[in-house]
């Protein structure tokens, strides 16, 4: 078991699962395109159907899933520790959620 293991409820301000829907695919198309290329510690796990798991080398995962009955997506992350889960998971989402207005993502920068 990781010793950090939290899930963070992002909610959409305008509340709509329709723009959960097109925020979800672009955070999607973003860390698989360019976070997974520029980023070592990233690798996709392809075997997953629930939405975007991505594993880390340090050790553990993330995963990105959207609800499909409120406008929220769910970030579950485990890893080695709180200082890995920081440094590589949380602030280069957070530098990628900046881009989305309606995304609330501010409970990741308090971590």
């Amino acid at each position: 078991e990781m010793e950090y293991d939290r899930e963070f409820r992002l909610n959409i301000a305008d509340g709509f699962l329709e723009t959960t829907s097109s925020i979800f695919q672009l955070i999607v198309e973003a860390v698989l395109t360019e976070q997974c290329e520029s980023n070592d510690d990233w690798t996709v796990d392809t075997d997953n159907l629930e939405g975007v798991r991505v594993r880390l080398c340090s050790g553990g995962f993330f995963m990105l899933r959207q609800s499909l009955h409120d406008p929220v997506i769910s970030l579950q992350i485990e890893s080695v520790s709180e200082d890995v889960a920081r440094e590589n998971v949380l602030r280069p989402l957070v530098r990628m959620f900046k881009k989305y207005d309606l995304l609330e993502y501010g409970s990741l920068e308090k971590e």
